[in-house]
């Protein structure tokens, strides 16, 4: 089954975003460009004094509703610009000595896990805290509750093709960070269904016949411990499609850290190989620079993680339109949630997340 209960166009009370799939890649490179200066990155994450919160719900810590501070970097939870749903959240990683040493320069693309294994911890502690407080706080089935990240090595207009031609991908900011994404049912029009042909393309590599061997090479590529961990590692046809594993729950959020991490490096040095998995007249196309994947995890009855992964291959459908669902984010849209219960979940969420961390 999809990842989803419900897939089609999620309307989305807001303004549009600055890009989108419909973005031209050299705007779309243009764009990002100037969001991936050091100075315009730690203004818009790290200045206590760029308060991103709705009125009423207060926080010491200013711009967002948790930070956890390391020797290796900062981990912030807040709410984002141009959020996925009405009570979405971001959880992004930095290090914000490093950002100040490199002024205006361009930030190139690092991973979370190649910043220690404390930050990689903390974020997806955040992360998976985040969305147990929504599920045992909104209406039951008023949701589908997800994390959705963008691995890649390279944001949009990082790298060219040509001199004159960006390459076009679905992540627009150099540092990492995933979106906490609850999903109102309600909100969801299943009459219209996402239609992407890049996306239709790559989705009919991933479900050839030969995607199941590349699944194995990376489970086989996996350490032992990690790889006996990890279960139901498998093929997953369905929004989003690639595959998916799950990680035992009880089993503590700091192994479920270093699974990932084990993961990212298996897919890192498999992925190379991905074009030859695909049917022959597809052998040909121009695929993304690897290592380059959407990840997703949701909760399962027994509060299991489920992850998905779905390789970013042919296409740059970010993580919610490779789920299939598109988003219509329009000022005309009606809210799903007044602001009165929109300060009770965040608020909720940050007494919470406060206290854990």
């Amino acid at each position: 089954m999809s990842l989803l209960e419900k897939t089609g166009i999620l309307r989305v009370h807001g303004a549009s975003t600055a890009i989108n799939t419909e973005t031209s890649p050299n705007e779309a490179g243009f764009k990002a460009r100037a969001m991936n200066s050091a100075d315009y990155l730690l203004k818009t994450f790290f200045d206590p004094e760029n308060d991103m919160l709705p009125d009423g719900v207060k926080s010491p810590t200013g711009s967002s509703l948790v930070t956890v501070n390391s020797t290796e970097g900062t981990v912030k939870l807040f709410i984002p610009s141009s959020p996925y749903s009405e009570l979405a959240m971001m959880v992004i990683a930095g290090n914000e000595a490093w950002l100040r040493e490199q002024g205006s320069s361009m930030v190139r693309t690092h991973t979370v896990y190649s910043m220690g294994p404390e930050v990689s911890f903390h974020y997806w502690k955040i992360a998976i805290q985040s969305l147990q407080v929504f599920r045992a706080h909104l209406p039951e089935g008023s949701h589908d509750l997800m994390i959705g990240q963008n691995n890649l090595p390279y944001f949009t207009g990082e790298i060219k093709i040509t001199t004159d031609e960006d390459i076009r991908t679905s992540k627009s900011i150099s540092l990492d960070h995933a979106h906490i994404i609850p999903v109102p049912k309600n909100a969801i029009d299943t009459t219209r269904q996402v239609s992407l042909p890049h996306l239709d393309v790559e989705r009919a590599a991933l479900r050839a016949p030969g995607f199941a061997e590349f699944v194995t090479c990376v489970a086989n590529a996996l350490p032992e411990g990690t790889r006996n961990l990890l279960y139901d590692f498998d093929v997953h046809e369905e929004a989003p499609v690639g595959y998916t594993f799950t990680f035992p729950g009880n089993m503590g959020i700091e192994l479920f850290s270093q699974c990932l991490k084990d993961h990212h490096d298996a897919f890192t040095r498999v992925s190379p190989r991905l074009p030859r998995f695909f049917p022959d007249d597809l052998r040909g196309l121009r695929t993304l620079p690897m290592p380059s994947y959407r990840f997703y995890a949701t909760l399962t009855a027994e509060n299991d993680i489920q992850c998905y992964v779905s390789p970013e291959v042919l296409s740059f459908a970010g993580v919610m339109e490779a789920a299939g669902v598109g988003l219509l984010r329009s000022p005309e849209v009606p809210i799903q949630l007044d602001t009165e219960q929109t300060i009770k979940y965040r608020t909720l969420l940050w007494d919470t997340l406060r206290k854990r961390n």
